[in-house]
């Protein structure tokens, strides 16, 4: 299993925007053709080459914007100032993307050139890392030395991310296919149970074509402090009247990393 890609910054999105601009705008040249060839009356070919050349423009100049932040952001990384940052609040935005969900992190962000400052950003969180956003330990992050308000975060080296105190954590933990993490933590888990904060659908199905539901939890295994956190999780339809404020789920934990957890929906 290879590590996996933050998508915040990646080209691979890049190239789907470029890609479906591409076609849309081949479609729009196609129907504005078909209109001075065919004169179909009302217009109706027209105006659909027009939506379509207008959206594909839109999703190019979009791609466009997307390839620079990536090319932006493997600078700073080959050549930013190594710092970490703490979490001092966060909330989702609602929007997802490759089943990541965006966060909005408020982070306090110290490095040996800039000293400690605060700084506002929305990352795409891989999901097997949202769990311990609310652990208190630091993530690694690269500065722009030039404008320390450019900063990102090395999601790659957060494999010990969420660990407890002394270990270095397992990086399987954070990556690999998230059905086999699932079936892991099902199978040898630790008992619990996650406390519903807030829960909304995201109009999304998982691999399993549940719905999926953003929710806010408080997470419980016996011996450890319960923790907070996002998460974003496929909901059997009949158990989405569990999902209330206030309401419980069992769920089954890493044993090392409670923030690691899979709903136990055949118990629940």
């Amino acid at each position: 299993m290879g590590m996996f890609t933050p998508i915040t910054w990646s080209s691979r999105p890049a190239k789907w925007l470029m890609f479906s601009a591409i076609l849309e705008l081949v479609l729009g040249v196609g129907f504005l053709i078909a209109d001075q060839v065919f004169d179909v009356a009302g217009g109706g070919l027209l105006l659909t080459g027009a939506i379509l050349g207008a959206t594909g423009l839109g999703l190019f100049f979009w791609a466009r914007k997307w390839q620079r932040a990536a090319a932006d952001a493997e600078r700073i990384k080959a050549q930013g100032v190594a710092g970490n940052a703490t979490i001092l609040g966060m909330r989702q935005t609602g929007v997802t993307l490759n089943e990541q969900p965006q966060i909005e992190l408020r982070l306090q962000v110290s490095t040996q050139m800039h000293g400690p400052y605060e700084v506002t950003l929305k990352e795409y969180v891989p999901l097997m890392l949202l769990g311990a956003l609310s652990s208190g330990r630091p993530l690694p992050v690269k500065v722009d030395p030039a404008n320390p308000q450019r900063v990102i975060i090395e999601w790659e080296s957060a494999g010990g991310f969420g660990a407890p105190p002394g270990q270095a954590g397992n990086a399987a933990t954070a990556q690999g296919d998230p059905a086999d993490v699932k079936k892991r933590l099902l199978e040898s888990g630790v008992p619990g149970t996650a406390r519903v904060i807030s829960s909304a659908p995201t109009g999304q199905t998982d691999a399993e074509g549940r719905p999926v539901y953003s929710m806010m939890l408080e997470i419980h295994v016996d011996g450890r402090p319960p923790i907070k956190g996002p998460a974003v999780v496929g909901v059997p339809p009949e158990r989405a009247e569990q999902l209330e404020a206030g309401d419980s789920v069992p769920i089954k934990a890493d044993p090392s990393n409670p923030a690691m957890m899979a709903v136990d929906w055949d118990n629940a």
